[in-house]
Formats: structure tokens, C-alpha cells, sequence
């Protein structure tokens, strides 16, 4: 439940506690880690409030959500909300507006890494060797490594006027899932995957779903 809380999107649920449950033992907005034995330990014991290790918070201020994962880092997204923005008033702060700050996290030393803020509608993806930005274009979507801003991939969309084309992912660099979207009075949502190193279309279905190392298409 606490995973699906961070990945969801930036919505707070506003609820009644249970008895014996007090306001300070929920997740607030921030990441925090355990040692696995230690968390068995304190649930076999009963223990009601668990030992955490705050990595990164931002409480009632805004909203923390992971973006995603690579092989070695876990990235995430840390927004202060608008209003508390224009409350501080500071030059610095006000900048922020409209904006987010991605971190990363290195998964074996846990060290916490400001990448930069982004701006706009621009969504950060990850695929198990890099966290990249789509960008779409007229004719192109381009893919770019979001930690060096290096393009690595150029996708030439192949039905301009008939569908809408959207990257949904670029797995393990290799594959390109896209989204086709029918442009007719009767719209359809198709996916299609596209090898990366040869610009070729594999196949084409009606949905998709990207579990690792493999995909599976119907």
C-alpha cells in the first residue's frame, strides 16, 4: 500500500484513523529505508511505530513520488506545492513554481543525488539502464538521457494524420513501445514495438505490458 502511495499520482486521500492508529505513524511525503531483518523483527514483536531511516521528506509542503528505478538508482520526484511557494515569497522559491526537483537515490549506499528541476509537462521515464525524457516533435519523438541531456534515441513517427504516436517506453534500450491513438470520430488505442536498432516495427496489438526483462503484447 505504501508503494502504490508513492507511485500514484499527486493526490492525498483525506481519511478517518482507525483506533490505536495516531497521526505521526503514517507515511508523510517522505522516502524513508529499513533493514529487512529488522523490519520482520519489529512486526513479529508487535511493535507499533517501526524504525525508519529518513532518506528525503517535504511533509505537508508538497508531495514526494518515485518516477521509477534503474539497475543502480531509484529516482524520484519532490514538488512543493504553488501555494507554499508564493507563501515563503523568496526569489528562490518563487523560481520553483510550476516546477519539480528530481533526485536519485544509489540503491547500495543510499547516497541522495539532485539531479535538476523540471519544468512544464515534461515527464521523466526510467528503463533498467537510465532514467530519459521523451520529447515529442512534428515528424520525430526524441528520447534524451535526463542525467547528461545526450539524445540516444530519434523515433521518425510513421503515421502523421492518422494517429497520434506516443513513446510509453524505451525498454532496456533496445525496444520502443508506442502508443498509436486513431485520429478518427471512433478512437482506438493500439501499441506497437518498434527494435530500436533497426527501426523495424515487431508487432502491433491492442495492449501491452512491460514486466522487466520482458514484454508481453496481445
Amino acid at each position: 500500500e505504501q508503494y502504490d502511495m508513492l507511485t500514484s499520482e499527486d493526490i492525498e486521500l483525506i481519511f478517518d484513523l482507525p483506533e490505536n492508529i495516531e497521526e505521526n505513524m503514517l507515511h508523510k511525503n517522505a522516502i524513508k529505508m529499513t533493514n529487512l531483518k529488522d523490519f520482520i523483527d519489529e512486526i513479529k514483536s508487535g511493535k507499533e511505530e517501526l524504525t525508519f531511516e529518513i532518506i528525503d521528506e517535504i511533509e505537508e509542503e508538497g508531495s514526494i513520488r518515485i518516477i521509477g528505478e534503474t539497475a543502480e538508482n531509484i529516482y524520484y520526484k519532490k514538488k512543493y506545492y504553488d501555494f507554499a511557494l508564493r507563501e515563503k515569497g523568496d526569489f528562490l522559491s518563487l523560481r520553483q513554481i510550476g516546477s519539480y526537483q528530481v533526485h536519485k537515490i544509489n540503491k547500495k549506499t543510499l547516497e541522495k543525488t539532485f539531479i535538476r528541476n523540471v519544468h512544464g509537462d515534461i515527464e521523466v521515464k526510467t528503463n533498467l539502464n537510465r532514467a530519459y525524457t521523451v520529447t515529442p516533435q512534428n515528424k520525430v519523438i526524441k528520447i534524451q538521457d535526463f542525467d547528461t541531456d545526450e539524445t540516444i534515441y530519434t523515433y521518425k513517427k510513421r503515421y502523421i494524420g492518422k494517429a497520434q504516436e506516443e513513446v510509453i517506453e524505451f525498454a532496456n534500450d533496445e525496444y520502443l513501445v508506442i502508443g498509436l491513438e486513431s485520429t478518427e470520430s471512433l478512437k482506438t488505442m493500439r501499441y506497437m514495438i518498434v527494435d530500436a536498432f533497426t527501426d523495424e516495427i515487431i508487432i502491433i496489438g491492442s495492449d501491452v505490458l512491460l514486466l522487466q526483462d520482458y514484454l508481453f503484447i496481445v
